[in-house]
């Protein structure tokens, strides 16, 4: 019974750290008085926002990882905005830029240029969102979950195997004692 609590304990404790680590929505938006709201959707209807604030003075750099994945090499990268007060900010978990090696740097050049048009002129707005989604956070979960199943599926056989194994070698032990007894 104990090991049964210590595993619902411990799954719950997962899916809850999962939930926080995987937004399933990442919006930045900023207004014209240079205010930045971060809106986070997790789990699809828990929302967390945060405020920040840029100057004219702002730089916005791109931080790229071009790790291999599942099906081929691509590129993501995400924003990070330096402040002039030194501070750095980077909004997302999510990248904003998953493209082929060919244009992410078109793409991170339109981008910062939107970000420098809307410091000259910040009546016009920036908005930016993340490639953080609903189906890939159920997807990741799903395969977590399933992963955590054949782990104690694998465990439980291979304890059923061992405790076999023992009583084999128990039964060939005492079969072996009868043959020396005679």
């Amino acid at each position: 019974m104990k090991k049964h609590v210590i595993f619902i304990v411990t799954i719950i404790l997962f899916l809850i750290g999962y939930t926080y680590l995987q937004p399933t929505s990442e919006i930045l938006t900023c207004d014209a008085s240079y205010k930045c709201t971060l809106t986070k959707e997790l789990a699809g209807f828990i929302k967390t926002s945060s405020e920040f604030t840029v100057d004219k003075n702002t730089v916005i750099e791109y931080k790229k990882d071009d790790s291999f994945h599942v099906l081929n090499k691509n590129i993501t990268a995400g924003p990070v905005y330096k402040l002039s007060n030194g501070e750095v900010i980077k909004p997302f978990r999510e990248y904003t830029i998953d493209d082929l090696k060919d244009t992410i740097d078109d793409d991170i050049l339109a981008n910062s240029t939107d970000f420098n048009v809307y410091l000259k002129e910040p009546s016009a707005g920036y908005n930016i969102q993340s490639y953080a989604d609903k189906f890939d956070y159920i997807t990741w979960l799903i395969y977590w979950i399933l992963f955590i199943f054949a782990i104690i599926y694998f465990a439980k056989f291979s304890r059923k195997i061992k405790s076999k194994e023992t009583e084999n070698n128990a039964e060939e032990t005492s079969n072996e004692q009868e043959n020396t007894v005679e």
